[in-house]
């Protein structure tokens, strides 16, 4: 819990990211909104030492108190992808990073924030999850005139 927390007027989350490294970046009012709405039916606002994302004590829907799992959460993806009409099999963790960072870089973003939000050490790592050159309108393919 103590990972989530207010500077000032904002919200923050720290996140431990592969390799042991630490980063601290805003949180986006949605996300919060779904955090804070998560932690109160939880129960767990007020636990500092409490771990933010726990996993479940079996199919009880009771949390455990322990850190949710890495494969854990690529499982809970893919369901929750399979529940929203997406094949699970092309929905990964990192569809979600694909998606932010083309959703800002399309709401006129910079590529160089884009690096610091995913916290890559190159612009070429970052333009990797660009896909704004993937998106064509069926209209355009149905010009190609065969």
């Amino acid at each position: 819990m103590g990972d989530y927390f207010q500077a000032g007027h904002r919200w923050k989350i720290r996140l431990r990211e592969k390799g042991g490294q630490r980063r601290t970046v805003p949180v986006h009012h949605k996300a919060k909104e779904y955090l804070d709405a998560y932690l109160e039916e939880a129960g767990i606002q007020e636990e500092r030492e409490a771990v933010l994302f726990q996993s479940l004590k079996g199919r009880t829907g009771e949390l455990a108190g322990k850190r949710l799992k890495a494969d854990n959460v690529l499982q809970m993806v893919k369901r929750r992808a399979e529940e929203a009409g997406f094949d699970p099999a092309q929905v990964t963790c990192h569809t979600f990073r694909a998606t932010g960072i083309t959703t800002y870089l399309e709401n006129d973003g910079d590529l160089e924030t884009a690096q610091h939000i995913a916290g890559h050490a190159s612009a070429n790592t970052t333009r990797i999850y660009d896909h704004r050159n993937e998106r064509v309108d069926q209209e355009e393919i149905e010009r190609v005139r065969i």
